[in-house]
C-alpha cells in the first residue's frame, strides 16, 4: 500500500508568512506603547491639574492669612498711635491726575517697621510656601508723570528715567542712560495718547471727560505692549555671573495711589456720575487718583523706612542731594534697636528666627520724616531743600503686594536638601525642575470710619517667575 506523501509548503511562502506574522507583531507592539504612553502622559496632566488645584486652594489660605496679618498690624499701629496719626507731615496730593481732594472716611493707617514682614516659609498640605509682601509704597509710582503741573509732571519723570538707569547697575543687563529715557517716554506717551496705541483702552472709573486722551495704566506689565520696553524688565533671574537681577515691578507702581469712589454707573452704565468737583464716584478702588485722607502720600512720597537704595538715590538728581545722605538713611534703618529687642523686665528678649533660621532683630526706623534731623548730612542742605525731600517721604504705607511661591517638593528634593544650610537649600530651589505656581494679590489696606480694612485691588494674578526681595545690602546676603 502506498502512503500518501503530504506536499510541503513553499519555502519562499513561508518566508512571506514569516514576516507578514512580524509586521503585524510590530504595529501591535507599536499601537500598544503609544496607548500605554498617552495613558502615562495623561496621567501625569491629570496629576499636575490635581496639583496645580492644591496649589491654588494653599496659596488661596496663606492669601488670606497674610491679608489678616496686614490687617491686625494695621489695627495695632492704629490703637498704639491713638486712632491712625503718627504725627507725619502731611504731603502734597496728586489730586490733579483729574480727581479732587474731597474728605471722605478712608484714612490711611501708619506704616509698619521694615522687618515686620519679612519673608516666611510654611507648608499646607504637603505643598511648599514662601510669603513675601512687598510693600508698593515703597516704590515711585509712575502716574505722577500725568501730574498737570508741567514742571512736577517733568521732575516726576526724570524720577523715572534715573530708576531706570540704576535698578540693574552692575549686572550683565544694565540699562543705558539713552534706552532709559526712550522707555521712560514710551511710558508717558502711552498714558497721555491712549486713543492711539494697540492696546485696546478699557472703560475706567478714573477716566477723565476733559482729557479722553489720558488713560491710567492697570498694572505695569500694560507697557509690554510696546516693543521698546522688552519683557526681560519685568523677570526675576540670575545672571551668568550669580548676581540677583531684578524686576522692574520691585522700584516702580501704579498701585500706590487708591481711592474709594463712592456712587453708582450711569444709567446706561457707560460712564460715571461725578461729584460737585468732577470726580467719578464709586465703591471700587482705582489707581487714577489720590487717597482722601490728609495723611497720606496720593503715592507721591515713598516710604523712607521700605524704599530701596536705588528708589531713594533716584528721587534727586546726585547733583541735588548728595547720595551720601541716602547712605546715611540706609545705615541707619539697618541698625539693631537695642530698646526694641528687650522685653518688659529690660532683659534680651526671646529670639525670633527668618526663614534662613537666623535671628531676627529689631531694626531702627523713622518715625516720621522729622527724624531726618539725625542725619549727619541733614544740616547741609538749606531749608528750601529739607522741605522738598521731606515732601517726598514718608513713614505710611497703605498698599502691598503679597507674592506667593508654591512649590510640590519631589522626594529626590526633599532628600537632596535635607541637612543642607537652609540658605543652600533655597538657592537649589531655585533651579529645581519641581512644579512651582506663583501668584500675586495687591491689596489696600485703610481704615473706615474705626476699622482697619484690606481692600483688594488685584485679586490673583499669575507671575512669571517669583521675585528676590530687594536688600539693602546684597553683596553680604547673597
Amino acid at each position: 500500500m502506498k502512503l500518501l506523501r503530504s506536499k510541503s509548503a513553499d519555502p519562499a511562502k513561508q518566508g512571506s508568512v514569516l514576516l507578514l506574522s512580524f509586521m503585524v507583531l510590530i504595529v501591535v507592539v507599536t499601537i500598544v506603547t503609544q496607548i500605554s504612553i498617552g495613558t502615562m502622559t495623561d496621567a501625569r496632566v491629570a496629576r499636575n491639574d490635581l496639583t496645580l488645584a492644591r496649589m491654588d486652594l494653599a496659596i488661596e489660605s496663606a492669601m488670606m492669612q497674610a491679608r489678616i496679618q496686614l490687617r491686625d498690624d494695621g489695627a495695632a499701629d492704629a490703637e498704639a498711635d491713638g486712632g491712625g496719626d503718627s504725627g507725619a507731615p502731611a504731603v502734597p496730593d496728586i489730586g490733579d491726575l483729574g480727581s479732587s481732594g474731597e474728605e471722605g472716611d478712608s484714612q490711611e493707617v501708619p506704616a509698619d517697621k521694615k522687618a515686620d514682614f519679612p519673608p516666611e516659609r510654611t507648608e499646607l498640605n504637603q505643598i511648599s510656601l514662601r510669603i513675601l509682601i512687598q510693600d508698593e509704597d515703597s516704590k515711585i509710582n509712575v502716574l505722577n508723570m500725568l501730574a498737570v503741573d508741567e514742571e512736577r509732571a517733568e521732575e516726576a519723570f526724570q524720577r523715572v528715567v534715573r530708576v531706570l538707569d540704576l535698578f540693574r547697575e552692575g549686572t550683565e543687563f544694565d540699562v543705558s542712560l539713552a534706552d532709559a529715557q526712550e522707555m521712560a517716554e514710551v511710558m508717558r506717551r502711552h498714558m497721555l495718547e491712549r486713543d492711539t496705541q494697540l492696546l485696546p483702552r478699557p472703560h475706567l472709573l478714573s477716566d477723565s471727560s476733559e482729557d479722553e486722551r489720558r488713560g491710567f495704566p492697570l498694572g505695569m506689565r500694560e507697557f509690554l505692549s510696546h516693543e521698546e520696553i522688552p519683557e526681560v524688565l519685568f523677570m526675576d533671574f540670575r545672571d551668568e555671573n550669580d548676581v540677583i537681577v531684578h524686576s522692574i515691578e520691585s522700584f516702580l507702581t501704579v498701585w500706590s495711589s487708591p481711592r474709594l469712589y463712592s456712587g453708582s454707573g450711569g444709567s446706561d452704565g457707560s460712564t460715571a456720575p461725578t461729584s460737585d468737583e468732577g470726580a467719578p464716584e464709586s465703591d471700587a478702588p482705582t489707581t487714577g487718583g489720590s487717597s482722601s485722607s490728609d495723611e497720606t502720600t496720593g503715592g507721591y512720597a515713598v516710604n523712607v523706612n521700605t524704599a530701596p537704595p536705588v528708589v531713594l538715590k533716584s528721587l534727586f538728581d546726585d547733583r541735588v542731594v548728595n547720595p551720601a545722605f541716602w547712605d546715611e538713611v540706609i545705615e541707619h534703618r539697618n541698625l539693631e534697636d537695642e530698646e526694641a529687642m528687650k522685653d518688659e523686665d529690660g532683659e534680651r528678649r526671646e529670639p525670633i528666627y527668618d526663614e534662613f533660621g537666623e535671628e531676627e532683630l529689631e531694626l531702627q526706623f523713622f518715625g516720621t520724616t522729622e527724624d531726618l534731623v539725625e542725619m549727619r548730612s541733614w544740616g547741609d542742605f538749606d531749608g528750601e531743600l529739607q522741605a522738598r525731600i521731606k515732601e517726598l517721604l514718608t513713614t505710611k504705607s497703605s498698599t502691598f503686594s503679597i507674592i506667593i511661591t508654591a512649590r510640590r517638593p519631589t522626594s529626590a528634593n526633599e532628600d537632596a536638601e535635607t541637612g543642607m544650610d537652609p540658605r543652600d537649600a533655597a538657592r537649589q530651589e531655585e533651579d529645581s525642575p519641581a512644579l512651582k505656581r506663583v501668584v500675586r494679590s495687591v491689596v489696600w489696606r485703610h481704615q473706615v470710619e474705626d476699622e482697619v480694612v484690606v481692600t483688594p485691588i488685584v485679586p490673583w494674578e499669575i507671575l512669571p517667575s517669583s521675585p528676590y526681595e530687594v536688600l539693602d545690602y546684597p553683596e553680604e546676603d547673597r
